[in-house]
């Protein structure tokens, strides 16, 4: 058992210490100032994951374009 733990956190070893998740619909005009603050963070230990609900304002178009 305990060798089933120990292989488990090595596969980890390269993941990000933490995500953030970010929930969007119809918000196209506020991912830019949301991304670019998280992006200008000093700690890069982490992911981003925008998640969309079915926007119809370019939000999707718009992430996949710029970042």
């Amino acid at each position: 058992m305990n060798g089933v733990l120990q292989d488990a956190s090595e596969s980890q070893t390269n993941a990000p210490l933490f995500s953030v998740i970010i929930l969007n619909w119809n918000g196209r005009h506020l991912l830019e100032e949301c991304l670019s603050s998280i992006g200008s963070q000093t700690f890069r230990d982490f992911e981003t994951i925008v998640v969309d609900n079915g926007s119809t304002d370019g939000s999707v178009d718009w992430v996949k374009e710029r970042w």
